[in-house]
């Protein structure tokens, strides 16, 4: 009997909302204005809404959360090798974003914090996939031993 067959199917709707939530996100940060603009470079006109970078932004994060599914979609051992791979790249992703935001609008901030959310929660999953796995290895090597 496999572990947790049906993960993926269940966890498919919270993955989704969570990337809806995160864009949403994006879309309303991109109206905000950049404070490095106006109070440091003295550039006070109306600034054009970053398009580009938003659906750059929503895109790449459409992809980190693609590779965290990607690590529900296996079971057992298999699964916890895919999310310690997803928790690497989408771990990166949230470092180096998180490298080039010094000065970067807010929409970019909240994509670099996204991302390192991500990876934590995947993290925490891969962890919890871990000890979930230990534990009924455990539980079913102490059944097996008193049957003997």
């Amino acid at each position: 009997m496999c572990l947790f067959t049906k993960s993926l199917r269940a966890t498919t709707p919270p993955l989704v909302l969570a990337w809806g939530s995160l864009t949403a996100l994006y879309i309303w940060a991109g109206f905000l204005p950049d404070e490095y603009l106006i109070y440091v470079r003295g550039i006070t006109t109306p600034q054009a809404y970053p398009v580009k970078m938003i659906l750059i932004e929503s895109g790449i994060s459409s992809v980190a959360f693609a590779i965290v599914a990607w690590g529900l979609s296996s079971h057992s051992w298999s699964r916890v090798a895919k999310f310690l791979v997803g928790t690497v790249i989408v771990g990166s992703v949230g470092v180096f974003a998180g490298m080039g935001a010094m000065h970067a609008p807010r929409h970019y901030i909240y994509f670099s914090l996204g991302m390192l959310l991500l990876a934590f929660v995947s993290l925490l999953g891969t962890l919890f996939w871990i000890a979930l796995g230990i534990m009924y290895k455990v539980s079913h090597a102490d059944s097996g031993q008193t049957g003997s």
